[in-house]
């Protein structure tokens, strides 16, 4: 019996301080990580209470310093990752993926795309041009479809534009091996 309530109270003692560990980043470690040392407090703060309760501290990250900000955090089973735009002193989180129906229409024959599970099916917001339009890229796979002869599971690499973060423009693409671009017109 003595036993028992050790190993009982070894188990309870260790399922409540994992569920008290839970990992967060601080106003000051944000500060740091980022390149633009102008965000306002509030801006910053808000950001913070975005970030889900995870277990490790996530990573935070700007893509575009003072106006696109996000973090990562990669679990063993599934990562998580969030994205927002700095709009008018307001935070937005924004959508960095088109919709399957967008770049299926250039896929290559006899085959379709699909969001590969992780971090490599997030898109990611690579530059702002002068004309406001932000660059986008991200990796996606090809699967031929099941009556083709040849299965094949292929990566491509996908680089489309968006004003909104709501309507995507698939600009070119290429498999991830290959040095040639498809030009989308």
């Amino acid at each position: 019996m003595k036993k028992l309530l050790i190993i009982s109270s070894i188990f309870l003692g260790g399922f409540l301080f994992a569920q008290n560990s839970v990992a967060k980043i601080t106003l000051k470690q944000v500060q740091k990580e980022f390149k633009y040392k102008k965000y306002s407090i509030e801006i910053l703060k808000k950001f913070i209470s975005e970030i889900d309760e995870v277990e490790q501290e996530p990573n935070v990250w700007e893509s575009i310093p003072g106006e696109i900000i996000g973090w990562e955090n990669d679990r063993a089973t599934y990562s998580i990752v969030e994205t927002f735009w700095i709009k008018n002193n307001k935070l937005i989180q924004i959508e960095t993926n088109p919709t399957i129906e967008q770049v299926n229409k250039y896929s290559p024959k006899n085959g379709h795309f699909e969001y590969i599970e992780g971090w490599q099916s997030i898109g990611k917001v690579l530059k702002k041009d002068k004309n406001g339009i932000f660059h986008l890229g991200l990796i996606m796979r090809f699967v031929k479809d099941v009556n083709s002869e040849n299965f094949s599971d292929e990566r491509f690499q996908l680089e489309y534009q968006t004003k909104d973060f709501k309507k995507f423009t698939l600009k070119r693409l290429k498999p991830t091996e290959s040095k040639k671009w498809t030009i989308i017109k």
